[in-house]
């Protein structure tokens, strides 16, 4: 069994997190402005998120999602 690393996220890791986020959600005529992948923007902005408790796999090859949370 392979271990798993994990990390507290940075914020140039929202790009990953948003193409993860789309190729698990997208579909075609999916609203382009108003989307899973885009909440990631709007979670990350908001005052509640707390970065110390955003967490994500140290080796995104293997990357299947994310950890999040905003109070």
């Amino acid at each position: 069994m392979k271990n798993v690393v994990v990390r507290q996220a940075r914020d140039e890791d929202i790009r990953d997190v948003k193409r993860v986020v789309r190729e698990a959600f997208y579909r075609p005529g999916k609203n382009q402005d108003f989307n899973e992948w885009e909440f990631v923007d709007q979670v990350t902005r908001d005052p509640g998120f707390t970065p110390e408790l955003c967490f994500r796999p140290g080796d995104w090859k293997d990357t299947c999602g994310i950890f999040a949370t905003a109070c």
